[in-house]
């Protein structure tokens, strides 16, 4: 990227800082970690609302940030529909699913699955939750360290020591009270990255929201088609089935949200905070999504050729580098290394808590 791969020292400061308050946080509630409650469901005590961010954090990691805009440069917004349909499935179930979790199992979601369907099924899930997320924890890892690497010259494998010994810290020391209070803290730094690099993109091309959303539109870069019942492509129908399995295995599965249900201190507060996490991820994803749209028209605007034959998921990463002022793009790299930590930290614990 030329003269993109440095840091300005305010930047680096407020990286720095961010991986200080994480530890910090960590730190904060490592003495409260002496029974086994306390450290994989935070004692069943933790308020609705946090809850339902960490949720949000859990769901959004490092991969959204640098996939969806990449997707909504490239294309239109078909990959939303999976997100769109995961609101509509949890309003039918989530008042089944979340208060039998809390009542059958201590701690894993995979006890229930033995006392209904015998040992083997018991396995085969743990197992399969292991692999998933193992194989995931990789990606997100080593995806993280390569955008940076190229955006900041840093090597890639320091960011991935310098990103593992804080994951590890955080989840060793503080247990499933400081990964969600973590959450909380790296929700909102997500948001608020995302938010001024799309203000900033919108209100800097030439000719203000209106021209981005034109060019958009005449490019069709916005809608959710195609809508043929075609089985083989993507289609709307297609991500729409997609999106229908991913809400019943995520929310009546995957161990990542299972513990969250038993954080809370009552079935409502467990329903009222599932119910945030999904409707929160809704438009955060949105956002991304239109981040990528947004600078498709830029560039096109702006008749900039450095993006010509770039890999989509990398032009983000080159406008953050090269047009967001000093002091933001510390932020933004900060959101990102933090929608990382939370993913990382919330499978850590999980994986920890299964057998």
């Amino acid at each position: 990227m030329g003269h993109t791969d440095s840091l300005h020292i305010v930047d680096i400061a407020i990286i720095i800082i961010s991986f200080i308050v994480s530890l910090a946080v960590g730190l904060k509630f490592a003495h409260r970690q002496k029974t086994t409650s306390n450290y994989f469901i935070a004692g069943g005590k933790l308020p609705s609302w946090a809850i339902g961010i960490s949720i949000l954090a859990t769901l959004i990691s490092s991969i959204t940030f640098l996939a969806y805009p990449g997707e909504g440069y490239s294309s239109n917004w078909l990959l939303l529909v999976q997100g769109l349909m995961v609101p509509i499935v949890l309003l039918v179930i989530v008042g089944f699913i979340v208060p039998l979790f809390r009542q059958v199992i201590k701690l894993s979601a995979y006890e229930y699955f033995e006392r209904r369907f015998g040992v083997f099924a018991r396995i085969y899930s743990s197992l399969s939750f292991l692999l998933t997320h193992f194989s995931k924890m990789g990606s997100v890892f080593f995806l993280l360290a390569l955008a940076l690497s190229k955006m900041t010259g840093v090597d890639t494998v320091m960011f991935i020591w310098i990103v593992g010994i804080v994951v590890i810290f955080i989840t060793l020391f503080g247990g499933m009270e400081a990964i969600v209070w973590l959450d909380v803290i790296q929700g909102f730094l997500l948001i608020i990255g995302g938010i001024v690099s799309l203000v900033i993109i919108l209100f800097t091309a030439e000719g203000g929201p209106s021209a981005v959303w034109s060019v958009a539109m005449e490019n069709g870069r916005i809608g959710f088609g195609p809508f043929d019942w075609d089985f083989v492509n993507l289609t709307f129908v297609v991500m729409s089935l997609n999106g229908i399995f991913y809400a019943i295995q995520k929310y009546g599965t995957d161990q990542t949200i299972v513990q969250r249900y038993l954080t809370a201190k009552s079935d409502k507060d467990a329903i009222k905070a599932t119910l945030l996490g999904v409707l929160m991820s809704i438009p955060v994803w949105a956002m991304f999504m239109f981040i990528g749209t947004a600078l498709f028209s830029y560039y096109n605007i702006s008749g900039d050729q450095a993006v010509t034959g770039m890999n989509p998921d990398a032009v983000f990463p080159y406008f953050i580098m090269t047009k967001l002022p000093v002091g933001v793009v510390g932020l933004v790299l900060s959101g990102l290394i933090a929608a990382a930590i939370s993913t990382l930290n919330a499978d850590l614990n999980c994986l920890s808590a299964i057998e």
